[in-house]
């Protein structure tokens, strides 16, 4: 169904425009002009009488009391000099003050590029604030490393692990925690709906990384501000923003473009974006095209597993049969290719320079998205000394991933600044298509099983600053509270059809309950923070949440349940205490003490579905799952005309009612003949506990004015103590090591990225880690070699050129289904109008 007549869409859209009519009725014009903020980087303080000119000279101005000034008569290619006694002069063009909101924080000594994070606390916060493990990845960063989806953009992190059962995916894991754990935000609304799955989650490639401003993720527990699912981390996608007309200009217009090529899937990717608007009124439209062939990885091998990874054989439908085809490249993995268009659309309505709303519509659909791990799923043998394979399935693939989301945010910060000095509410409607088609090798009966989700969510955040000064110590104060609605439904359908009849069998197994599945969230939280003698800032915060869930099953002709429905009410209070704490000489140390929380969702109550010689059926009594975490990180930063900065964080989770899969009894039997075959019965239940520990390690060396050196490593440990075996999802160890290179007409990148061995004791005993996709010893360790760089043809365009896996290795990471890209050559050509 065309997303353009979505009826929900349609009526969103009429509410925005009567909003911005109304408040353009009611609020007089004015220009709005740029306003720039200049702060202290080290306090937050507004700094006044900064003087800000530009090359010419024939702009000058200076910071009032605020640390405010007005800047006007530029072009957005202007570079404009900050300068202030005692701190390092700032040169920066319009256009990337633009970008940062008008924000500029200035240092004694040396200036930092990004002081400003957002998605920790929902509201615009110093970074110096933030006593958890954060990373930022910025526009630039992803047009340099020319990421294929949000998941490949994460890995540029170094801290962030990704899996893969497919090329199209990638399941980001955080700490040791993936899938439903950890938590995916996109422009302030959350991704994580009701059939989020404790396995592997591929939803992050569904967001278009080419219109991303920035990526912030949260390393460890943030349910305070984020509630449910938040027990790993956040990863908080911002994407671009409208840009007003300025100045002396009434009107602004302008754009992005670029096309892309890579060598090891044969990619072809073209993206075009546009703002056009005037003071008040603004528009961004964005689309994204991108076609994938079958990946080829690398060629080599380790010779003790030398067939690993290999494509020998593969399934194709020949004179109405399966049939098992030679694979003429067995480095080619057939049946990885897909599609995959990415629209986006938003207005900004500034009503003045107190308020201003923006709609934003976004948009991703792809082609069938084929299951690689499945469709290679086979039993192989010699016969004669010459291999065969023995297929379990002939299709296995996602339908069209289609996500919609459209939000409608109201940003308003008040003249009078009595109960809050800022406000922002985020209205949002999101509907997300899964659908499975599978169809068992040599049988004719092809199974559909469809999910719709709809999701509607409302965000209330109030943000209130308090600076005063007592004895002669200033203080700082800041009081975060808000509320938070959140409503799931989940309607699930199935049939087979018969491939040579074409006869629709309608009394399919559902994936979830067929008689459709309810679940509302409805929290409120409160969190303050204070700075102490401007060395000690500490932060508390606490959040209670509540959620009902209702689950309804009409058709037992394949599955009898004892019950027909499911209905769950709980209820959860979490809390977190941090410090950050400055002993001096550059010494930084931060705490951390939370809880966190997961809530049941429909994926856990209500599931059916076969892996293996297995398949999980509902259980009507499942309760919150919980963790206890404690961190400590140290941090420490070196001054000398250049910045360095080397820190360790060390983490510790306690795990308890977690849910895990055990065995269990349907009607008095432990097996179940499904679609043919007979399974052992397995449900959710709230058995575990468990442990996760680690640490990671962090630096940043500034070599020259130029050159820059990065480095990550982390090492995570966990442990099923309930039933005494490894957890699942904990990653071996890993990092990488970037040399960079800038300079104003040329960028280079050289990275190395590592893993470690993954052995075949420590993956888990339930194959949530995937040890079939592995080899017999496990996952081996593995390392690439890889290079980026731009170049800047003019003032308007730009060459880049990357070299990924240059010596061509074939690996395959820990848990993953396909393996890696092999040597991978990737050019693409950026404009700007």
């Amino acid at each position: 169904m065309p997303f353009f007549y979505i009826d929900t869409y349609k009526k969103l859209i009429y509410l925005i425009f009567l909003l911005l009519v109304f408040q353009a009725n009611a609020i007089p014009d004015k220009n709005i002009g740029l306003v720039v903020t200049v702060k202290d980087a080290r306090t937050d303080e507004p700094m006044e009488s900064v003087s800000l000119y530009n090359a010419a000279k024939s702009f000058a101005a200076a910071t009032n009391i605020y640390g405010e000034a007005n800047i006007h008569s530029l072009e957005l290619e202007d570079s404009i000099t900050l300068s202030y006694i005692g701190y390092q002069t700032v040169n920066i063009t319009l256009g990337n003050l633009l970008r940062k909101g008008g924000r500029i924080y200035m240092e004694e000594g040396v200036f930092l590029q990004e002081f400003t994070v957002k998605g920790v606390s929902r509201a615009d916060d110093h970074i110096n604030n933030i006593p958890t493990q954060i990373d930022i990845i910025q526009a630039k960063d992803i047009a340099l490393f020319n990421p294929q989806t949000s998941a490949d953009a994460l890995l540029n992190t170094g801290n962030v692990f990704i899996q893969k059962s497919q090329m199209g995916g990638g399941s980001p894991v955080i700490r040791g925690f993936e899938a439903n754990k950890v938590l995916i935000v996109i422009d302030g609304v959350r991704m994580n709906n009701a059939i989020y799955r404790n396995g592997h989650l591929q939803n992050a490639i569904t967001i278009d990384n080419n219109m991303l401003e920035r990526v912030e993720v949260i390393y460890g527990p943030a349910a305070v501000i984020y509630g449910s699912d938040a027990l790993g981390g956040v990863m908080s996608f911002t994407s671009k923003r409208p840009r007003l007309a300025f100045g002396d200009d009434e009107e602004v217009f302008e754009g992005n473009a670029f096309v892309r090529f890579s060598t090891a899937n044969k990619e072809k990717t073209g993206h075009f974006d546009f703002t056009f608007g005037g003071r008040k009124w603004s528009s961004l439209s964005s689309m994204t095209v991108s076609s994938f062939d079958d990946l080829r990885t690398g060629s080599k091998n380790r010779s003790e597993y030398i067939d690993f990874g290999r494509r020998f054989f593969y399934v194709d439908r020949i004179n109405n049969q399966d049939s098992v085809v030679r694979n003429s490249d067995p480095l080619m993995q057939v049946g990885t290719g897909y599609n995959q268009v990415d629209v986006l659309q938003k207005i900004l309505f500034q009503a003045n320079k107190n308020l201003s709303f923006l709609a934003n519509i976004q948009y991703s659909t792809s082609s069938d998205v084929p299951r690689y791990d499945q469709l290679a799923d086979a039993t192989v043998s010699a016969v004669d000394g010459i291999r065969r394979e023995r297929f379990r399935f002939a299709e296995w693939y996602y339908g069209p991933q289609n996500r919609l989301l459209s939000s409608l945010t109201m940003e308003y910060k008040p003249t009078t600044k009595r109960l809050f000095n800022s406000l922002s509410v985020v209205a949002a409607y999101q509907k997300i298509d899964e659908d499975r088609i599978t169809r068992r090798f040599g049988r004719a009966t092809r199974s559909y099983q469809e999910e719709d989700v709809h999701v509607g969510s409302l965000n209330i955040d109030f943000v209130k600053d308090i600076k005063s000064t007592f004895k002669r110590r200033k203080e700082e104060k800041r009081f975060l509270y808000g509320l938070e609605v959140n409503y799931n439904r989940v309607n699930s359908m199935a049939y087979d059809e018969n491939i040579l009849t074409g006869e629709i069998d309608n009394n399919g197994v559902t994936r979830y309950p067929d008689g459709g599945s309810d679940m509302t969230m409805v929290a409120a939280y409160f969190s303050y923070r204070q700075r102490f003698k401007e060395k000690i800032n500490m932060t508390a915060g606490l959040r209670y949440s509540h959620v009902m869930l209702a689950s309804r099953f009409v058709d037992t002709t394949n599955i009898e349940l004892p019950y027909a429905s499911i209905n769950s009410n709980l209820s959860a209070l979490t809390g977190s205490i941090s410090m950050i704490w400055e002993v001096g000489n550059d010494w930084y140390i931060n705490g951390i003490a939370s809880t966190a929380f997961r809530s049941p969702n429909v994926d856990d109550f209500g599931k059916i579905r076969a892996k293996d010689d297995f398949i999980t059926i509902p259980n009507p009594d499942l309760s919150s799952e919980y963790a206890l975490n404690g961190e400590l990180g140290i941090t420490k930063k070196i001054e000398k005309n250049r910045l360095h900065t080397i820190s360790g964080t060390a983490f510790y989770t306690y795990l308890f009612d977690a849910i895990v899969r055990d065995f269990t009894t349907l009607n008095g039997s432990d097996s179940l003949l499904y679609y043919g075959d007979y399974y052992t019965t397995q449900w959710n239940t709230n058995a575990g506990t468990a442990y996760i520990y680690g640490v990671s390690g962090n630096i940043s060396f500034e070599l020259s004015d130029h050159w820059k050196l990065k480095s990550s490593i982390n090492y995570i440990q966990g442990w099923n103590t309930s039933q005494n075996e490894p957890l699942a999802h904990i990653p071996p160890l890993y990092g990488q090591t970037t040399l960079s290179y800038s300079a104003d007409k040329f960028q280079f990148r050289f990275l190395a990225r590592y893993n470690g061995w993954k052995k075949a004791e420590d993956f888990d005993y339930e194959g949530t880690d995937n040890l079939d996709q592995a080899t017999v010893d496990g996952s081996p360790s593995w390392y690439t070699l890889n290079t980026y760089m731009t170049v800047s043809l003019n003032k308007n365009m730009f060459l880049t050129f990357a070299v990924e896996n240059i010596l061509d290795t074939h690996y395959r990471s820990f848990s993953s289904g396909v393996s890696a890209p092999g040597r991978n050559v990737a050019v693409s050509l950026r404009t700007k109008f």
